[in-house]
């Protein structure tokens, strides 16, 4: 079995007295800034079952498979910036 040393206690500097703390005063809170975090807006999309087949022939043809929400992200995202370029 080791032998430790006795922990050392650190004398802190906060008074005991309540009325000595209060009469020290303090920095005044600053607000904190909010970062803008993008909200979701759900969009429903309505395909044939026709059209699920294609995508999902689409997405066997990639390693690894994208799931059907990022494919059609992806597609969405293609198709926007071939509109902005143009």
């Amino acid at each position: 079995m080791g032998i430790n040393r006795k922990p050392v206690t650190v004398q802190s500097q906060t008074p005991t007295n309540v009325e000595e703390f209060i009469e020290q005063g303090g920095s005044v809170p600053q607000e904190a800034k909010k970062k803008k975090a993008q909200t979701i807006q759900y969009t429903q999309l309505r395909l044939t079952e026709d059209e699920v087949k294609l995508i999902d022939k689409a997405r066997e043809a990639r390693r690894p498979k994208p799931s059907r929400h990022a494919w059609i992200l992806e597609a969405i995202y293609e198709k926007v910036d071939k509109e902005t370029l143009e």
